[in-house]
């Protein structure tokens, strides 16, 4: 079993029930689901990624914390982060405010955002790729020369990060690729 389908199970059978009981109050406001670190998160696990920090849990999401509005709040906020709020699932959120702040998140950069990134990652590959290495090479540097092109190609790979969109039946599926806009 996958770790997703056990968190889900989990809060079905164990969370959602207890909640009921001793916090009905509460259950209103609070959003559970499984995203964050781990491969169970991002649907990767297998049997040698149980070794740790596997198992039956879910997670509860309080707060009003909104999503980025301005360029200054996207270029403030991590990148890898972003995978973290929006991978994987949500299992209940009555109110929909956890899963309006993931939606805002999965509407990808705003447009001037993702060209300044696109002129960064160019940059970078230009940097590595036709400046470093080639001096790299010409003084027979080669630990800095497999660096940088190993940097080069890390450069060059990562063009496009990973997005989630909702598919119809509710759930999440990874795509490659960038917005329309």
């Amino acid at each position: 079993m996958k770790g997703l389908e056990l968190a889900r199970r989990f809060f079905t059978d164990v969370a959602l029930p207890a909640f009921k009981e001793q916090a009905p109050d509460t259950l209103g406001s609070m959003a559970f689901g499984l995203a964050g670190p781990g491969s169970e998160c991002y649907g990767f696990d297998d049997e040698i990624s149980r070794d740790h920090d596997w198992g039956p849990r879910d997670r509860t999401y309080l707060g009003t914390d909104s999503p980025p509005e301005t360029i200054r709040d996207w270029l403030l906020l991590p990148e890898e982060a972003l995978s973290l709020c929006i991978n994987e699932e949500v299992f209940l959120d009555p109110l929909g405010s956890f899963t309006g702040r993931r939606r805002a998140l999965l509407a990808y950069f705003p447009r001037d955002l993702w060209l300044k990134k696109i002129a960064s990652r160019c940059r970078a590959i230009g940097e590595r790729g036709q400046y470093n290495l080639w001096r790299a090479l010409q003084r027979g540097e080669s630990i800095a020369f497999h660096y940088h092109r190993a940097r080069f190609a890390r450069e060059s790979a990562d063009d496009h990060p990973q997005r989630r969109q909702t598919d119809a039946a509710g759930g999440n599926r990874a795509v490659r690729g960038h917005s329309d806009r």
